[in-house]
């Protein structure tokens, strides 16, 4: 009975490696190939200086041109709805009736301006990362005169799909020292390639988030904490 119960573990585990490989393949491949430090997932070629990429960082303000505004709105308006199937809330899939109540919404009441002076009151960044530009807000606590309060680097990395707004609600919890803990976190929230304010990737096998922490390792002056943190990433 052991024996069976062995072979069986050692056939699942071989099993699930099996399935694993196959699904992570081509990442695998392209690390390999191509390796980290020559990773490019730009449109336009490599930069072929010595110098390299330019990684600077610079601050960025949320400005979306009125053009844009104007055709967005005029695309709402011009939505063609079905009619709904008789009593099938969602049943069906969203229901159209409702729907049209968010497109009124958003073509005559929503105010963008209004959203965008609100997130602009975030620091916002943007830097090249392998070929695209990528944003990301940092925020850094304010620690009153002779604070002991320890600064934590956190990397908050929305997901699919979503953005850097999520966070926008916790971000002052979490920046802002209190007297009950003796820590308080220093911000970082990317917007992931081909999301919000970032660049989408023109190849698969993005690894740019490891490059904006060491980045953001060598700007922000944090080099054992970010460090510390990379570890950590790594072990999982």
């Amino acid at each position: 009975m052991v024996a069976i119960l062995v072979v069986s573990s050692i056939i699942c585990v071989l099993f699930v490696k099996f399935i694993y490989s196959l699904i992570f393949k081509g990442y695998q491949d392209q690390r390999d190939s191509r390796g980290y430090k020559e990773a490019w997932y730009g449109k336009d070629p490599p930069p072929t200086s010595s110098e390299g990429e330019d990684t600077s960082i610079h601050p960025f303000k949320i400005e979306v041109p009125s053009e844009v505004i104007d055709d967005l709105k005029n695309r709402l308006k011009r939505t063609r709805f079905e009619d709904p199937v008789e009593d099938s809330k969602f049943h069906y899939g969203f229901n159209p009736k409702y729907l049209k109540t968010l497109v009124e919404y958003w073509e005559s009441q929503y105010d963008w301006r209004k959203q965008e002076d609100e997130l602009n009151r975030l620091p916002h960044f943007k830097t090249r990362i392998e070929g695209l530009n990528i944003h990301f807000v940092h925020v850094k606590p304010s620690l009153p005169q002779g604070s002991t309060h320890k600064v934590i680097p956190l990397m908050m990395i929305h997901g699919w799909p979503g953005s850097f707004v999520e966070f926008c609600k916790i971000i002052p919890l979490l920046t802002t020292p209190q007297p009950d803990y003796g820590f308080v976190f220093e911000l970082i929230c990317p917007s992931i390639p081909g999301y919000g304010f970032s660049e989408s990737p023109y190849r698969k096998g993005i690894l740019i988030m490891f490059s904006l922490r060491k980045i953001l390792d060598y700007e922000i002056g944090h080099g054992s904490q970010w460090q510390s943190f990379s570890f950590r990433i790594g072990e999982l």
